[in-house]
């Protein structure tokens, strides 16, 4: 090729596939003769495609477990049945040496809470294989979450709860290869069927095949910020009257000093310097008398009537009436209008001593959704949803839920929510029973970093709940951060992640089930033709039947007749 000719789409791909597996190389652009290649946007554009393949590419591979040695069994402890078939499976992963790889049984561990349970029987197992002491353990949740190194992979037997429960054991560390078997009611997380296991196992565990593929499931990182803000609602109303009084006699006061004590103005006001009340009137701008100020109270910020040119209007007045301005209400800087800065910064105060900054108090992994409601308050929850610590909406509603593609078909769902694939990396966003009719579902880059406040002049409480087990109560001023996790959770596909989805929609939802429509013609001509046969056979037979009828009538009177007869010879 020569220097002045542009390049071919193959010779700049960031990818070669050899032999049906994709393997990544990446490749520099320098060797591109076209200019136009080697800008920065599309250098960027560049990696935007390798990234996106490298994802496809990971989606794609097969992974195959080396030489495993610990399994951890996840089961229903509230069933007998499963705790009992457990026992048989945990033997079974025992006892079974692994003769393909050379490679004896597993060392299998158990829920803690099945030593006692009657179904296990524990005691007796050990008494009838006592070689099962050094193979057969017990797992706690503070093993998964302290010695995660020590599992190779997970089976569960259950439903959904089981799986998601599974993830809970590891909030900060990398949960192992999941293999999920349907024993619930729904099972979209569970695609495996429990009477294929063997074949299963010898797929995972068996070094049999060229690998399985296993589905990346996202995972969010949710942070509880607590913060000690106490209201000051009863101190305002109580001191509402003075405020006024108070404001009524500095009205035509300059001096800051005397802004901080307003009695030490009062009492010293005859050695005070007094304002030249024609320099105040100068200040003010030039108004005709169709366009004076009444003393009605300021539009809120939020309020949709205040028309950009009011606002415009009451900025401008307010950097000349600082006098009559509240301390705590004095503009910081000319910069930036006062409204604008109140969007920007809202519910999110400064640290004071009255107010102090709050601090993380605990963190957790969920596969599932994040779920701020109400609680038990009749009243709805009123939210301040921020991304990337830029306010996005005041969230008015019964409740806010925040869920992963995994989670899409649960709460969210219920609530009017999207179904999304689960290697798409995005945060759904669902409003429950918002009082707006524009409030939609929405999808957030994972990338985001989402915070859900309790506003500090918000009238209840709100409460929230992850993956559906932990629930708190967030108070005024208390936020949750919500950013994508580092560990996501593996599990084990059938097939592969698209087809796992869809049937699974298929299996639990009948997701789109309906009667195919009929063409206009086809097969629809022959099926007429049949029933047109069907209808003409039964006139054939009806015809027939009434000619035999007939002639039964006629023999049967023709009898009468011969029996007659007969009767008037015998008389005679």
């Amino acid at each position: 090729m020569s220097s002045g000719s542009e390049s071919s789409p193959s010779e700049s791909s960031y990818f070669s596939r050899k032999n049906g597996a994709e393997n990544i190389s990446l490749t520099r652009l320098s060797n591109l003769a076209s200019p136009r290649l080697l800008t920065p946007t599309s250098q960027l554009a560049e990696t935007a495609v390798g990234v996106r393949e490298a994802a496809k590419c990971i989606g794609r591979a097969l992974v195959k477990l080396e030489r495993p040695q610990t399994v951890m069994l996840v089961a229903k402890a509230l069933d007998a049945k499963i705790i009992k078939f457990t026992r048989q499976l945990a033997c079974h992963l025992i006892d079974t040496p692994r003769t393909s790889c050379g490679l004896q049984g597993l060392t299998v561990y158990i829920d803690s809470k099945f030593r006692t349970h009657p179904a296990f029987n524990f005691d007796r197992l050990l008494a009838t294989h006592p070689h099962y002491a050094e193979q057969l353990k017990f797992w706690t949740p503070e093993l998964c979450a302290t010695q995660t190194d020590h599992i190779d992979f997970i089976i569960t037997l259950g439903g959904d709860g089981t799986v998601i429960y599974t993830s809970w054991l590891f909030q900060h560390a990398q949960v192992p290869p999941v293999v999920p078997f349907d024993l619930g009611s729904l099972g979209f997380l569970t695609n495996f069927n429990i009477t294929n296991i063997r074949d299963v196992l010898q797929r995972v565990i068996g070094c049999r095949g060229a690998g399985v593929r296993v589905n990346l499931r996202m995972r969010l990182s949710c942070t509880v910020w607590r913060s000690d803000f106490k209201s000051k609602n009863k101190e305002v109303l109580e001191g509402r009257t003075a405020e006024k009084k108070r404001r009524e006699d500095l009205c035509s006061i300059k001096s800051d000093e005397g802004e901080a004590d307003g009695r030490s103005i009062l009492a010293g006001r005859a050695s005070s310097q007094q304002p030249d009340p024609g320099a105040t009137l100068n200040r003010l701008p030039a108004y005709s008398s169709d366009n004076l100020i009444s003393t009605t109270p300021a539009p809120r910020v939020n309020d949709e009537h205040a028309t950009s040119d009011i606002g415009d209007l009451l900025d401008e007045i307010s950097l000349q009436l600082v006098s009559k301005a509240d301390p705590e209400e004095l503009d910081p800087g000319p910069e930036t209008p006062k409204r604008i800065r109140s969007m920007q910064s809202l519910g999110a105060a400064r640290p004071s001593a009255d107010n102090p900054k709050p601090v993380p108090t605990e963190t957790f992994q969920i596969l599932n959704d994040l779920v701020v409601d109400r609680g038990p308050s009749a009243y709805m929850s009123q939210l301040e949803l921020f991304v990337d610590d830029r306010h996005l909406t005041t969230v008015q509603a019964d409740g806010l839920v925040l869920s992963t593609p995994t989670g899409s078909t649960a709460y969210s769902l219920s609530a009017g929510g999207s179904l999304v694939h689960p290697e798409v990396p995005s945060v759904l966003v669902t409003p429950i029973c918002p009082h707006t009719l524009s409030f939609r579902p929405m999808l957030l880059p994972d990338s985001t970093d989402i915070r859900i406040q309790v506003p500090r002049d918000s009238r209840t409480s709100a409460w929230a709940s992850f993956d559906g087990r932990h629930r708190i109560e967030l108070k005024k001023g208390d936020y949750v951060t919500v950013t994508m996790s580092r560990w996501p959770m593996p599990t084990v596909c059938e097939v592969d992640q698209g087809t796992d989805w869809s049937e699974s929609l298929r299996r639990c939802l009948h997701w789109n089930e309906r009667t195919r429509q009929k063409p206009f013609v086809g097969e629809q001509d022959k099926r007429l033709e049949k029933v047109g046969d069907s209808l003409r056979q039964p006139d054939t037979e009806l015809k027939s039947d009434v000619s035999d009828a007939a002639y039964r009538c006629e023999d049967m009177y023709e009898q009468d007749e011969e029996r007659q007869d007969d009767d008037s010879g015998l008389r005679m």
